[in-house]
């Protein structure tokens, strides 16, 4: 056998003038294939799951694709009659082929949708599982992957959680009645006052 040489490298790119790379368009729903529907339902699933950990009832990403676009939550028979529920995926192609009000998505890769939406709203979810013992793994994966792609450390970039003590070197593990301790008190040592201040607040009172 013929021994083969690799290809010559590409020529040197003048840093001044960087190549113009053409930007495509695409739509956000019509991309939202079953599969990729049935990751976004699992993620959903995660964050569902914290919020019952916290008695917090939010609303789910079925709700929110037919609230926000107006896209049934159910199909529905000839004779109007309700069949069964719409999949993320289903949604979606409802909102670009019938709706009509499909979006674009980011044409470039520093688009909010990762540079702020991964550490200032994937982080707090991974976070608020560890508190609640609701580990939320697809999200904590994703952001080791976007961390991994962007040679950033999503994971440490919230200023805010930072200044709570959340993330960042030295962190002590909080208990949720921790948490609720310091929101009242502004400290996770002055238990005495969090004490006081609790008994006006049946909710916490009762889960103290």
């Amino acid at each position: 056998m013929s021994r083969m040489d690799p290809p010559p490298p590409p020529p040197p790119i003048d840093s001044e003038t960087p190549p113009v790379i053409p930007i495509e368009p695409w739509y956000q729903g019509k991309c939202i294939t079953p599969n990729v529907g049935r990751l976004m339902e699992a993620l959903d699933r995660e964050r569902i799951s914290i919020a019952e950990a916290l008695d917090i009832e939010v609303r789910n990403i079925y709700q929110h694709f037919s609230w926000s676009f107006h896209v049934p939550l159910e199909t529905k028979a000839n004779d109007g009659a309700k069949t069964r529920p719409l999949t993320v995926s289903e949604m979606n192609q409802q909102m670009h082929y019938y709706n009509g009000n499909d979006v674009f998505g980011p044409s470039e890769p520093e688009t909010r949708y990762v540079v702020e939406d991964v550490p200032y709203g994937l982080v707090l979810t991974v976070l608020l599982g560890r508190i609640v013992c609701r580990p939320a793994l697809l999200h904590e994966s994703g952001i080791m992957i976007l961390s991994a792609m962007y040679g950033r450390d999503f994971m440490n970039e919230n200023e805010i959680l930072k200044a709570l003590g959340l993330i960042g070197s030295g962190i002590i593990p909080r208990t949720l009645d921790d948490w609720r301790e310091m929101a009242y008190t502004g400290s996770f040592y002055d238990k005495e006052s969090y004490k006081e201040l609790s008994r006006d607040t049946p909710s916490y009172a009762e889960a103290n």
